[in-house]
């Protein structure tokens, strides 16, 4: 899904995320772009199979986009990318259903922030 689309990452993020219910996390509770269940991350979603390599596990999302050449259409989304992360890794955000109210609201804060429309409103 390559896009030019700030919105368009946005929307596919938070329906992914939404549609998952959980963070794609290692049997450690580390986060991860590819879980072994097959979850995956805010940025993880947006890397096809074929440009994933478990090397990217660690790696913060910067590094990627730039070593990566194949991910490289996604440095423009960079301080998005970083949010939405964090939305991702951050506990608070999640409870037992799901994405919690705490990160429903957080998704609007990003959304203000970056100038978009939030997609679960």
């Amino acid at each position: 899904m390559k896009t030019d689309s700030a919105q368009d990452v946005f929307n596919r993020v938070i329906n992914h995320l939404v549609s998952q219910g959980q963070k794609s996390v290692s049997v450690d509770g580390l986060c991860l772009y590819r879980s072994p269940s097959g979850a995956s991350c805010a940025v993880g979603c947006l890397i096809s199979e074929d440009d994933y390599s478990p090397s990217m596990e660690g790696a913060d999302v910067g590094f990627v986009v730039r070593e990566y050449k194949s991910l490289q259409w996604l440095r423009k989304f960079e301080d998005l990318l970083d949010d939405l992360q964090d939305l991702h890794d951050l506990d608070c955000n999640w409870d037992n259903q799901g994405l919690s109210s705490g990160g429903r609201k957080q998704i609007q804060l990003i959304a203000d922030h970056h100038r978009l429309t939030n997609p679960l409103s």
